[in-house]
């Protein structure tokens, strides 16, 4: 045991070590939160295999691997949840709220903790295979120890490293693939050649551009064999290999082939023509300033080690040139640059680097330039310099995922200071904004619109994001259109609040729209993707005018139908007509469809239900959906619409006897009659300062003169059809209770008691009198003599 412990090798067990904690440091970044625009899509796409059993992604932008093996990660994650209580099917498991891009929110934040912490795993695996890596490129162990020290703290594969994405497993395979077409330059043996081709082709399972790879197994087969090469059948196995990988990895690149070369396409359009707003031009100049800022000194010793290399005679060394200088060499071309694209070179620029500082240390040593030990020192401070700077990137970059930014103290700010029910669009990287409290519509960009079409749309509020307008403003010759809609927009409107002091600027303003309707509901309908919202509708009984909205431009004509629901749910009368037509859609502003429902004589005053059902000609019934564009139900409930009770006339409230008690903070008993004769008759007379968001229930005792119970009456105001929740502030609230006397009532005297409960808690309002007194749990209405 002694033994094998002292075998093992502890510098590489460290930077490992440092490596995972820089790796796992940030896994938790802005959760529950989703503020990377691209995982909750890959996230989304990987349940939705898990959920219906269906290997085909639909979603081409990348190619399938990295959604397999995060299929079989999540399949564990549901085993495990289902045997702890948590899932019965993985239909349990819930998809991620995206409201736009990087604007949404986990049900389960756990979910990105295991897809974030693969990528981990396998940003750990680069690390050994760098190490490995250099130990087949030079005899000296320490090369092999300074690359791997160097892609430990690289700052870009860190920051990868827990982000759910492609790039990691890409560059994984990708190594994989280096090595065995290094091994090949000693052992040209099949396996290796077959090893090296189906890395590759995983590797471009991974993400399309690292099929780049290739090039690495046609150079050490040129290298070894020259064009006498071309002859042998090893090479053209390894490329069967590849191809053979590839397929297995992303087997629908075959069976729905229209859609995978849709995607390759795109791919290679968005890159080379398409552009990305803010990542876009001049690429070479972009990746050398970018590599120098975040990989500092490891850049310019990699470029002596490629120096080194081309004058090196060992044939192992000049493979080690041939991905990195192709790779760049393309991508420099291309018109969209980002970090994310040149992190597959920079495993290859980390040994570049490590041969450099031990090849020159052993020269100058091997010369006599220096002594041994002197050279030692400057080859270590040579490595802190070269590793100081991208430890301390990365570093910070886990202390910036760990901690707040003004995007939080935006959404708190949004929470607490605007009013429930607001309409606000915003844009993508804005702060996250509550879809139950508000009602929330996300743009790309807010200038993609005109400032009159939120005002015409009914959006009071308006947020801004850095994230979204900054690429524009850093750049502003290129984008001095997109600059100039911004400032429209912030000169237009008012601005009610900046956040700008944590380094992610957030501004909010106001549009105050003409008209909104009196209660909102926000319901997106529509099949697959929401086509029209009803914003919300007026009610002035009998008349009911609702507010749509188009969001998509449609064919088809629309019909209605209505069925008014009593407080049971029975349907009391139906309605149905043709709602409005694709050119009302195609307006995409806010329009009115009135309706008169009923004369109020006619139906019992109450609170009641509107049913509504849509129906597209040629489609169908259309539903509602969630903000993931899930069906929720082929039904939308409005209401409660209320038929009101009508005030009691002058003489009848003379009659009645004055109280003015105060029942809990909102509602007070104004006045009351009692009549007796085969049942004790009661009449209250409620009134609310304001609306109230319970529905209580009445309670009316007859009580004896010991204090027991002889008659009661438990209901909600109105025999239930008026309940609390519906009464307008400063509304009279006639209600009537009848107490039916007991067989066994004997004359005497009794109390009448009243008071509120909420039910099913039974807790009572506390009752105080016109002086503010407190009385207790009920109010002793009256002394009543029955005879």
């Amino acid at each position: 045991m002694t033994r094998r412990i002292a075998q093992v090798n502890w510098v590489l067990v460290a930077i490992v070590a440092l490596g995972t904690a820089l790796r796992l440091a940030g896994i938790g970044y802005g959760l529950p939160y989703t503020l990377n625009p691209d995982e909750p899509t890959y996230l989304t796409v990987t349940l939705q295999i898990l959920k219906t059993g269906d290997l085909n992604p639909h979603w081409w932008y990348y190619p399938s691997l990295m959604f397999y093996l995060n299929a079989a990660v999540f399949l564990l994650y549901f085993l495990i949840g289902r045997a702890v209580g948590v899932f019965s099917t993985p239909a349990d498991i819930p998809l991620p709220e995206v409201i736009t891009m990087g604007v949404g929110k986990l049900a389960m934040p756990s979910e990105f903790i295991v897809a974030r912490g693969l990528v981990a795993l396998f940003g750990v695996g680069i690390i050994v295979l760098v190490y490995l890596i250099a130990r087949r490129l030079h005899p000296n162990r320490w090369v092999a120890l300074i690359a791997a020290l160097f892609c430990a703290v690289s700052y870009t594969l860190v920051d990868l490293s827990y982000r759910i994405g492609p790039d990691i497993f890409a560059l994984f395979f990708a190594l994989a693939s280096f090595y065995f077409a290094l091994r090949i330059a000693d052992e040209p043996n099949m396996r290796n050649y077959l090893l090296a081709g189906s890395a590759a082709g995983l590797a471009i399972a991974s993400k399309y551009n690292a099929g780049v790879i290739l090039v690495a197994l046609a150079a050490a087969h040129w290298l070894k064999f020259g064009f006498s090469g071309l002859r042998r059948r090893e090479l053209y196995f390894a490329l069967a290999a590849a191809g053979l990988a590839f397929l297995i990895a992303t087997p629908f690149a075959v069976l729905d082939f229209p859609g995978f070369w849709w995607g390759v396409r795109f791919q290679a359009f968005s890159y080379s023509a398409e552009g990305h707003a803010g990542q876009e031009g001049d690429a070479l100049r972009w990746y050398v300033t970018y590599l120098w800022e975040t990989e500092s000194w490891i850049g310019l010793g990699a470029l002596i080690g490629g120096l080194l290399a081309l004058g090196a005679r060992r044939k192992q060394h000049w493979l080690l040139l041939s991905y990195p200088v192709v790779y760049f060499s393309i991508v420099s071309l291309m018109f969209v640059r980002n970090a994310r694209t040149i992190s597959q070179i920079i495993p290859f620029l980390d040994l570049l680097a490590a041969l450099a500082i031990v090849s020159s240390f052993e020269y100058l040593v091997r010369t006599k330039r220096v002594a041994r030990r002197v050279g030692m020192v400057a080859c270590g401070a040579t490595v802190a310099l070269f590793t100081v700077l991208p430890l301390q990137a990365a570093y910070g970059a886990n202390l910036r995922a760990t901690r707040l930014d003004d995007r939080e103290t935006a959404r708190v700010w949004i929470e607490q200071n605007l009013p429930a029910g607001a309409r606000i669009a915003l844009e993508a990287y804005a702060p996250y904004v509550d879809t139950r409290r508000f009602t929330v519509n996300g743009e790309y960009s807010l200038v993609d619109h005109e400032p009159e079409w939120y005002v015409a749309n009914g959006f009071e509020y308006l947020v801004f994001s850095y994230g979204a307008y900054g690429r524009y403003f850093e750049d502003p010759t290129r984008y001095s259109e997109f600059v100039s809609r911004y400032e429209t927009f912030f000169s237009q409107f008012p601005e009610i609040a900046r956040f700008d002091t944590l380094g992610f600027p957030i501004r909010i303003y106001k549009t105050n729209p003409p008209k909104l309707p009196a209660t909102r509901v926000a319901a997106r309908l529509g099949l697959y993707a929401p086509w029209l919202e009803l914003v919300g509708y007026d009610w002035q009984p009998p008349r009911l005018t609702m507010y749509w909205r188009g969001l998509q431009t449609r064919r088809e004509s629309f019909r209605l139908t209505a069925r008014l629901l009593d407080r049971d749910g029975a349907e009391i009368t139906q309605f149905s007509a043709d709602a409005f037509s694709a050119s009302d859609l195609k307006s995409q502003a806010m329009f009115q469809v009135p309706w008169t429902l009923v004369a109020p004589t006619e139906y019992v005053p109450g609170a009641y239900r509107l049913q509504l059902e849509l129906d597209a000609d040629g489609v169908g019934r259309v539903p509602i959906l969630s903000t993931a564009n899930q069906t929720v139900s082929d039904k939308l409930f409005l209401g409660p619409l209320k038929f009101s009770l009508g005030e009691p006339s002058a003489a009848e409230w003379q009659a009645a006897r004055p109280v003015g008690a105060k029942f809990g903070e909102a509602i007070s008993l104004q006045r009351f009659s009692i009549a007796s004769g085969k049942a004790l008759s009661v009449t209250l007379y409620w009134q609310s300062a304001a609306r109230v968001d319970k529905d209580y229930t009445v309670f009316v005792q007859l009580l004896d003169a010991n204090g027991s119970v002889r008659a009661q009456s438990d209901a909600m105001p109105a025999a239930g059809r008026y309940p609390t929740s519906v009464w307008d502030a400063g509304e009279i609230v006639r209600d009537h209770h009848a107490l039916d006397l007991p067989p066994d009532f004997q004359p005497g005297q009794y109390n009448v008691i009243v008071g509120l409960y909420e039910y099913p808690s039974l807790v009572r309002l506390r009752v105080s009198d016109a002086s503010g007194n407190e009385l207790g749990d009920h109010l002793i209405l009256d002394e009543v003599a029955l005879r």
